[in-house]
């Protein structure tokens, strides 16, 4: 039996016949009608709303997680509909843009570009000089048999396009390609920071190293969940998984490279290099390869090397010559997004002892100096990136970003927007404030309105309300200009599980390395989240010590800028791969110190 599911779009009615009992976010996801699902459809995090007209009334699970007042609204969560008549939908409207960070570090290697050109003259032949065309070539560029037969196939005509005048592409000092010598000498490259939830992009000239074109959108593999968990799920137990989503990364990084040509006015054959760092299962995926063994002990990679791939193989729009270099990585979960982060932070270069911590889904955490690094990765949640919050959102417009108790409550929103909701910095700003204020107890309760200081409950009321039978902090929203924006006791929990996790890895990681609070000189906040947080905010709650506070600094796009000096410096993707094998690794999941590092960082500081 099939239904009509009749798709209202602002300037489009489909109308598509649907199998019963076809689950709908599945059916949604075939028409293109794209999601919010950090859970990636298990019926967790209550983000995939959707207006129904038609079927049954959210209940249960569902309802608790939708909220009676978007359930009146007409509201259901997709994953939990399984359809079983015809449906009409109604698609909000698209949500605002993102504000993702591209913000990169000045570059400290000098230029000498993986990916380069050099011109030379062949020697004509003649009666006396009857070389054949590969060995003539293979002479002139010092290359060393054999030669492959695609490279083999070209060489007749390029030699004498131009008179036996001929470029020769190198990467990293060996020879990859060969064209005519009248083609420009221009040489491009692009630099990748392919993250769970966000992708940057750099392109730059590798002759003059000046960076000509900066892109940045979300990770389309997010319809399948905000961690990489749920992406090894789905590429490990649905069929085509795995080329699906590697077929959304790579239709992205094209996407993204014509983006890149357009703002930089040249042509796609004029990129000779793209180097990607990310997250060891975003390589895996960028590569397609089955990343299922990642997820269970003892977590073991496909590869963590350095991997010289032909863009062709892998479907990437650069000079077919060219290069596509997929960084390395040192474990499962500390990838090469981590490494290139430490890169671009010095920590290698350095006698002072630093920490870095990049907080995301996953926060790596790498402590050390020139002498010794040790990292950790930690499961921190999606809290700070607005899953599993119930008014969470991403860094878009119109997110709470900061959040102020002084004199009552003021906040601001991203492009100055209507509040639509709350991201990570905003996140820490207001569990900060509800705590000097007493709203919050150290344990993270949320006190009731009869529980504080008379005048404490006079400065917020009306903000102490229950949500579905949920005690709750208002924030925002107070105008019907704005949505209401609100913290709940559930929400609270999810900070506390993320900035215990988080805590917990550093305070693990100073133990093993015999390390103390004092000798770490400097703390690195990487990723977007890192770029905004307030370092005293985030001490308050615990997320980060309060001796280090004062030590903390942003390193922007730490993981960004290391991609690009390995693509602009040989000396740097030579120091990027030693990297790899010194920075020693602790499984976190099997250490004996880490769940009682945990347990203690879950309450807040006292005051």
């Amino acid at each position: 039996m099939t239904y009509t599911i009749t798709i209202h779009e602002p300037e489009n009615i489909r109308k598509i016949e649907a199998e019963a009992d076809t689950n709908l976010l599945g059916f949604l996801r075939d028409a293109s009608i794209v999601l919010d699902t950090p859970c990636a459809g298990s019926g967790t995090c209550g983000k995939c709303r959707i207006k129904v007209s038609g079927g049954q009334p959210a209940e249960g699970r569902e309802l608790a997680l939708l909220g009676e007042q978007a359930a009146s609204e007409g509201y259901r969560l997709a994953c939990y509909i399984y359809i079983q008549s015809d449906l009409d939908i109604y698609p909000d409207t698209p949500k605002a843009d993102s504000k993702i960070l591209t913000d990169i570090a000045e570059a400290r290697f000098g230029l000498d570009a993986v990916v380069s050109k050099r011109e030379a003259q062949l020697k004509k032949p003649d009666l006396n000089d009857q070389r054949d065309d590969v060995r003539r070539v293979m002479d002139a560029g010092g290359i060393a048999p054999p030669l492959e037969l695609k490279q083999l196939r070209g060489i007749p005509d390029i030699v004498r396009a131009h008179d036996f005048s001929v470029r020769f592409i190198d990467f990293n000092g060996e020879w990859i390609g060969i064209e005519p010598g009248d083609r420009t000498d221009a040489c491009y490259g692009a630099a990748f920071d392919i993250g769970t939830t966000t992708i940057a992009a750099y392109l730059f000239d590798l002759n003059t190293g000046e960076r000509k074109a900066v892109h940045a959108c979300l990770n389309p593999q997010r319809r399948f969940g905000a961690d990489v968990i749920s992406r090894i799920h789905h590429a490990g137990e649905e069929q085509d998984g795995l080329k699906e989503l590697n077929d959304l990364i790579i239709s992205c990084i094209n996407d993204t490279l014509d983006v890149l040509i357009e703002t930089a006015e040249i042509a796609t054959d004029m990129i000779y290099g793209a180097v990607f760092a990310g997250n060891t299962t975003m390589m895996h995926l960028l590569m397609g390869l089955n990343p299922t063994a990642i997820a269970v002990a003892p977590f073991i990679p496909a590869t963590t090397a350095m991997h010289r791939i032909d863009p062709a193989d892998i479907g990437i729009k650069i000079n077919e010559q060219g290069a596509a270099v997929v960084l390395p990585c040192v474990s499962a979960y500390v990838g090469a997004d981590t490494v290139a982060a430490v890169l671009s932070c010095g920590m290698t270069e350095n006698e002072d002892v630093a920490l870095m911590v990049d907080i995301g889904t996953n926060a790596e955490i790498v402590l050390g100096n020139k002498d010794s690094l040790t990292a950790c990765s930690v499961a921190a949640g999606p809290a700070f990136e607005g899953a599993r919050i119930r008014c969470g959102v991403g860094g878009i417009t119109g997110a709470v970003d900061t959040v102020d108790f002084s004199g009552g409550i003021s906040y601001t929103t991203i492009d100055q927007a209507p509040a639509i909701g709350i991201c990570g910095s905003g996140l820490v700003d207001a569990a900060a404030g509800m705590l000097d204020s007493g709203i919050l107890d150290p344990t993270g309760r949320l006190n009731e309105p009869d529980e504080l200081p008379e005048e404490t409950a006079k400065q917020y009321d009306g903000r102490l309300i229950t949500i579905d039978d949920e005690r709750a902090f208002l924030i925002a929203g107070e105008d019907e200009a704005e949505k209401a924006v609100y913290l709940t006791q559930r929400d609270i929990r999810e900070l506390q599980n993320a900035k215990a996790a988080i805590a917990g890895g550093i305070v693990t990681l100073l133990k093993e390395t015999g390390l103390s609070l004092e000798d770490v000189k400097t703390v690195y906040l990487a990723g977007g989240f890192g770029n905004y947080i307030n370092a005293e905010h985030a001490a308050r709650i615990g997320l980060l010590p309060e001796a280090l506070k004062e030590k903390t600094r942003s390193a922007g796009n730490a993981a960004g800028s290391g991609a690009s000096a390995a693509l602009l410096s040989k000396a740097a993707l030579k120091a990027f791969n030693q990297m790899t094998s010194e920075i020693d690794y602790i499984e976190l999941s099997s250490h004996p110190g880490f769940t009682e590092a945990y347990v203690d960082a879950m309450m807040f500081p006292e005051d």
